[in-house]
């Protein structure tokens, strides 16, 4: 169906420059679903060359778990986070777009 997001997917690669940092990375636990401190998460973003002086872009397959990714990212003081709502789907199933090997 047209417009339908059927999270089936083509490509099973990358984006160009993507970094990975899955969402349950930034909670306490499974049970406990709070974020953990802004600190920690600050400390493993930071390793991944992901700071707040930079822009980010949050993906997933469908942007159901990057919307999480947008909300604590802008919590934790990144200004310049955008969502891209297409995500994996569109990117991932369009048969000109750039990905890594």
């Amino acid at each position: 169906m047209p417009g339908r997001k059927s999270g089936k997917r083509r490509k099973r690669r990358a984006y160009t420059r993507a970094v990975n940092y899955n969402w349950t990375n930034a909670l306490i636990s499974e049970q406990d679903t709070r974020l953990r401190p802004a600190a920690d998460i600050l400390e493993e973003l930071a390793a991944l060359g992901v700071t707040p002086d930079k822009t980010v872009i949050t993906h997933c397959q469908t942007h159901r778990r990057s919307g999480l990714s947008y909300l604590f990212t802008k919590h934790l003081g990144f200004e310049n986070v955008r969502c891209y709502d297409g995500s994996w789907f569109e990117w991932g199933n369009h048969p000109s777009t750039p990905v890594e090997q």
